[in-house]
């Protein structure tokens, strides 16, 4: 899982947090925290010093590496906001916040699909599709007339095939880019399907 926290602005540039995080049972979680900027951004930053919670052993950890966006690997079981300053190197500071996200991994895909239907509810042409479907089996469930059940029962066919689809081509897009569902950008997703000839995104 990652996510990405707010940005900002300070000397001509945007800096930002990202974090990742793996679950690794018994409530427990690897995590990592860095910085987001441009190469040129990443330059101007001397040593990031990240504020952990208090239960932490060592709870100031000061990062210089560069080459990694100054990131911090840690392992907890808890959340807590993450208190980090900047140190550039003309001596100027810049201080941010990140609130530490830990998902259990049925969590992250409820996440996931929430995502994926709001992309879905975007659509002008698709937009409709998960509701739809919903009234009708409404339709279905109150209707007395054979013939008309039938019709129905074959539209909701049709529908929940057409979305199968387009899970199917998400999931090859999330195959391809070797990520889980959860750390999809929804833009990106997006123009993938476009890029489908089969669903008029």
């Amino acid at each position: 899982m990652e996510k990405l926290e707010f940005k900002i602005y300070n000397g001509g540039f945007d800096y930002s947090t990202k974090q990742s995080a793996t679950y690794k049972g018994k409530d427990s979680w690897d995590w990592s925290i860095w910085i987001e900027s441009s190469d040129s951004g990443l330059e101007q930053i001397d040593y990031v010093i990240y504020n952990l919670h208090s239960s932490y052993k060592n709870p100031v950890k000061k990062i210089n590496s560069r080459t990694n966006n100054f990131r911090l690997d840690s392992s907890g079981w808890g959340t807590f906001t993450i208190y980090i300053r900047l140190h550039f190197l003309d001596k100027s500071i810049l201080d941010l916040e990140h609130e530490l996200e830990l998902y259990y991994p049925f969590e992250m895909e409820e996440k996931a699909n929430s995502k994926f239907l709001s992309l879905i509810q975007e659509s002008p042409t698709l937009g409709s599709l998960p509701t739809d479907l919903i009234s009708l089996k409404d339709k279905l469930n109150s209707s007395e007339d054979e013939f008309e059940k039938l019709r129905i029962k074959n539209e909701i066919e049709e529908k929940t095939g057409f979305l199968d689809q387009i899970k199917s081509s998400a999931n090859q897009f999330f195959e391809n880019k070797n990520i889980e569902m959860d750390k999809f950008e929804p833009n990106e997703l997006k123009d993938f399907l476009k890029n489908d000839d089969q669903i008029p995104f």
